[in-house]
Protein backbone atom coordinates (compact mmCIF):
# COMPACT_ATOMS: atom_id res chain seq x y z
CA UNK A 1 0.00 0.00 0.00
CA UNK A 2 1.45 3.33 -0.97
CA UNK A 3 -0.88 5.80 0.72
CA UNK A 4 1.96 7.71 2.41
CA UNK A 5 4.98 9.48 0.97
CA UNK A 6 8.03 11.24 2.34
CA UNK A 7 8.39 14.73 0.83
CA UNK A 8 11.75 16.44 1.21
CA UNK A 9 11.79 20.26 1.38
CA UNK A 10 15.40 20.25 2.62
CA UNK A 11 18.50 21.10 0.60
CA UNK A 12 20.02 17.61 1.06
CA UNK A 13 18.80 14.05 0.51
CA UNK A 14 17.24 12.06 3.37
CA UNK A 15 16.95 8.29 3.65
CA UNK A 16 14.16 6.42 5.42
CA UNK A 17 15.12 2.86 6.30
CA UNK A 18 12.30 0.32 6.54
CA UNK A 19 12.76 -2.63 8.87
CA UNK A 20 12.71 -6.13 7.43
CA UNK A 21 9.74 -8.20 8.66
CA UNK A 22 9.82 -11.17 8.68
CA UNK A 23 13.53 -11.49 9.04
CA UNK A 24 16.21 -9.94 11.18
CA UNK A 25 14.40 -6.61 11.78
CA UNK A 26 17.35 -4.73 10.29
CA UNK A 27 16.50 -1.43 8.63
CA UNK A 28 17.73 -2.48 5.21
CA UNK A 29 15.02 -1.27 2.81
CA UNK A 30 15.94 2.29 1.77
CA UNK A 31 13.70 5.03 0.44
CA UNK A 32 15.73 8.12 -0.43
CA UNK A 33 14.07 11.50 -1.01
CA UNK A 34 16.22 13.94 -2.94
CA UNK A 35 15.84 17.68 -2.27
CA UNK A 36 12.47 18.89 -3.54
CA UNK A 37 11.28 15.33 -4.28
CA UNK A 38 8.87 12.77 -2.84
CA UNK A 39 9.18 9.00 -2.44
CA UNK A 40 6.44 6.51 -1.52
CA UNK A 41 6.75 4.66 1.76
CA UNK A 42 5.59 1.06 1.84
CA UNK A 43 2.84 0.96 4.48
CA UNK A 44 1.90 -2.70 4.66
CA UNK A 45 -1.74 -3.89 4.70
CA UNK A 46 -3.20 -5.74 7.70
CA UNK A 47 -2.88 -9.02 5.77
CA UNK A 48 0.93 -8.74 5.86
CA UNK A 49 2.98 -11.11 8.01
CA UNK A 50 1.27 -11.52 11.42
CA UNK A 51 -0.44 -8.13 11.03
CA UNK A 52 2.91 -6.36 11.36
CA UNK A 53 3.16 -2.65 10.59
CA UNK A 54 5.92 -0.78 8.76
CA UNK A 55 8.63 1.01 10.70
CA UNK A 56 11.07 3.49 9.19
CA UNK A 57 14.18 4.89 10.84
CA UNK A 58 14.74 8.28 9.21
CA UNK A 59 18.31 9.53 8.95
CA UNK A 60 19.83 12.99 9.10
CA UNK A 61 19.84 15.34 6.12
CA UNK A 62 22.64 14.40 3.74
CA UNK A 63 21.98 10.67 4.10
CA UNK A 64 21.53 8.11 1.35
CA UNK A 65 20.81 4.38 1.04
CA UNK A 66 24.26 3.63 2.52
CA UNK A 67 23.05 4.77 5.96
CA UNK A 68 20.34 2.08 6.11
CA UNK A 69 22.41 -0.11 8.40
CA UNK A 70 22.69 -0.87 12.11
CA UNK A 71 23.99 2.27 13.77
CA UNK A 72 25.28 2.82 17.28
CA UNK A 73 25.35 5.50 19.96
CA UNK A 74 28.38 7.15 18.33
CA UNK A 75 26.89 7.30 14.84
CA UNK A 76 23.24 8.39 14.50
CA UNK A 77 22.28 6.36 11.42
CA UNK A 78 19.84 3.54 10.78
CA UNK A 79 18.21 2.48 14.04
CA UNK A 80 19.88 5.50 15.73
CA UNK A 81 18.53 8.06 13.20
CA UNK A 82 16.67 11.07 14.63
CA UNK A 83 13.12 10.09 13.62
CA UNK A 84 10.90 7.02 13.54
CA UNK A 85 7.97 6.97 11.12
CA UNK A 86 5.40 4.21 11.44
CA UNK A 87 2.52 2.98 9.35
CA UNK A 88 0.11 0.12 9.21
CA UNK A 89 -3.41 -0.85 8.39
CA UNK A 90 -5.76 -1.83 11.18
CA UNK A 91 -8.37 -4.56 10.92
CA UNK A 92 -10.91 -1.70 10.70
CA UNK A 93 -9.47 -0.83 7.24
CA UNK A 94 -8.01 2.46 8.42
CA UNK A 95 -4.32 3.19 7.95
CA UNK A 96 -2.44 4.63 10.92
CA UNK A 97 0.75 6.62 10.40
CA UNK A 98 2.94 8.09 13.11
CA UNK A 99 5.95 10.26 13.74
CA UNK A 100 8.22 10.57 16.76
CA UNK A 101 11.77 11.42 17.73
CA UNK A 102 13.82 8.26 18.11
CA UNK A 103 14.43 7.48 21.81
CA UNK A 104 17.84 5.92 20.95
CA UNK A 105 18.91 9.18 19.27
CA UNK A 106 18.09 11.27 22.33
CA UNK A 107 19.37 8.69 24.86
CA UNK A 108 22.76 8.84 23.13
CA UNK A 109 22.89 12.58 23.84
CA UNK A 110 22.00 13.84 20.37
CA UNK A 111 19.70 16.86 20.45
CA UNK A 112 16.40 16.87 18.58
CA UNK A 113 16.83 20.62 18.12
CA UNK A 114 19.89 19.91 15.94
CA UNK A 115 17.90 18.14 13.23
CA UNK A 116 15.23 19.16 10.71
CA UNK A 117 11.46 19.28 11.35
CA UNK A 118 8.89 16.74 10.21
CA UNK A 119 5.10 16.72 10.04
CA UNK A 120 2.23 14.70 8.63
CA UNK A 121 0.06 16.49 6.11
CA UNK A 122 -3.16 15.09 4.65
CA UNK A 123 -3.14 15.12 0.84
CA UNK A 124 -6.55 13.57 0.10
CA UNK A 125 -9.56 12.32 1.99
CA UNK A 126 -10.48 13.14 5.57
CA UNK A 127 -7.47 12.37 7.73
CA UNK A 128 -8.10 12.32 11.47
CA UNK A 129 -5.46 14.21 13.42
CA UNK A 130 -4.90 14.10 17.18
CA UNK A 131 -6.30 16.82 19.44
CA UNK A 132 -4.94 20.14 18.22
CA UNK A 133 -5.35 19.19 14.56
CA UNK A 134 -1.70 18.62 13.79
CA UNK A 135 0.98 15.96 14.02
CA UNK A 136 4.52 17.30 13.86
CA UNK A 137 7.93 17.26 15.49
CA UNK A 138 9.37 20.73 15.19
CA UNK A 139 12.29 22.51 16.85
CA UNK A 140 12.89 19.53 19.13
CA UNK A 141 9.32 19.06 20.38
CA UNK A 142 6.45 16.96 19.03
CA UNK A 143 2.90 18.31 18.95
CA UNK A 144 1.86 15.33 21.09
CA UNK A 145 4.20 14.10 23.81
CA UNK A 146 6.34 11.17 22.56
CA UNK A 147 5.05 11.54 18.99
CA UNK A 148 1.66 11.35 17.32
CA UNK A 149 -0.53 9.24 15.07
CA UNK A 150 -2.86 10.23 12.23
CA UNK A 151 -5.71 8.00 11.05
CA UNK A 152 -6.23 7.67 7.29
CA UNK A 153 -9.69 6.29 6.50
CA UNK A 154 -10.00 4.24 3.32
CA UNK A 155 -9.04 6.36 0.31
CA UNK A 156 -7.14 8.98 2.31
CA UNK A 157 -3.46 9.72 1.66
CA UNK A 158 -0.86 11.72 3.56
CA UNK A 159 2.71 12.93 3.34
CA UNK A 160 5.53 13.00 5.86
CA UNK A 161 6.91 16.48 5.17
CA UNK A 162 10.58 17.18 5.99
CA UNK A 163 11.39 20.88 6.37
Amino acid sequence: MFNARMVNHLSQSVSACQTVYPGNEAMLIPSVAQPGAAVPLNVVPNSYWLGTSSQFYVNLAGSDAGQCIWGNSDKPIGNWGPFIFGGGQGKDGNTYISIQYNPLYTAAGFKTTDTYNAKIQCTSGNCNFPTGGQCKCEQGVCSVNNGCTVTLPQGATADFILY
